[in-house]
């Protein structure tokens, strides 16, 4: 089999796989499984009105549907030219999205019409970082002395951080399962204990 055929074949079973549905459900019920008619969809935030706004990566757009996830509201396409929405959080705060971008590794904060605020925040990553992009994301109006706050997930995922909205580091904290002498430097494992 060729390269250019097994790129084919791999391009298929990715995009059968990103064609997925959306689970829905609460702990211990049977999950629901709605479908989701975009390619890739990465991430997934709760309005005050309880409605969700899904950003699809490769679609490159931010899809809005009711709070049963089964109705689309609409979709708006992701503003920033030559990149594409990763991460989504709800600033309840300003009533805002706040959406991860993907190849600056930028908080872009825009409103339910897809229109930038003018909100661009760049985090500071840990130098020993392997991989400096973001990943999930959420939203604390509780946070930075009640001024709000954004938690996020680096791409490794090694690191936590919790940022201001101008992007000062407030936390940074290793993932609980970090492995050693990457740059969330987790301790060793505990070994178990004999009584």
């Amino acid at each position: 089999m060729s390269a250019e055929s097994n790129r084919s074949w791999l391009i298929a079973l990715f995009l059968a796989a990103a064609n997925c549905s959306v689970a829905r459900g609460e702990p211990g019920d049977f999950v629901e499984f709605i479908p989701f008619h975009t390619v890739a969809p990465q991430d997934i935030a709760m309005d005050a009105d309880g409605t969700f706004w899904i950003t699809a990566f490769l679609d490159n757009k931010i899809c809005h549907y009711d709070a049963s996830l089964k109705t689309s509201l609409g979709q708006i396409p992701y503003p920033v030219s030559g990149t594409y929405p990763t991460g989504i959080a709800y600033n309840s705060t300003a009533d805002t999205l706040l959406v991860t971008d993907a190849l600056s590794s930028r908080i872009i904060e825009i409103g339910k019409d897809g229109v930038p605020t003018g909100l661009s925040i760049a985090p500071s990553f840990d130098p020993r970082s392997t991989a400096p992009f973001l990943r999930g994301m959420a939203y604390n109006p509780h946070g930075d002395f009640g001024n709000g706050s954004i938690v996020f997930v680096e791409v490794s995922g090694a690191l936590i951080y919790e940022i201001t909205l101008d992007g000062r580091t407030i936390n940074k904290l290793p993932h609980p399962d970090t492995p050693v002498g990457t740059s969330g430097q987790a301790p060793p494992p505990r070994s178990p204990t004999s009584t």
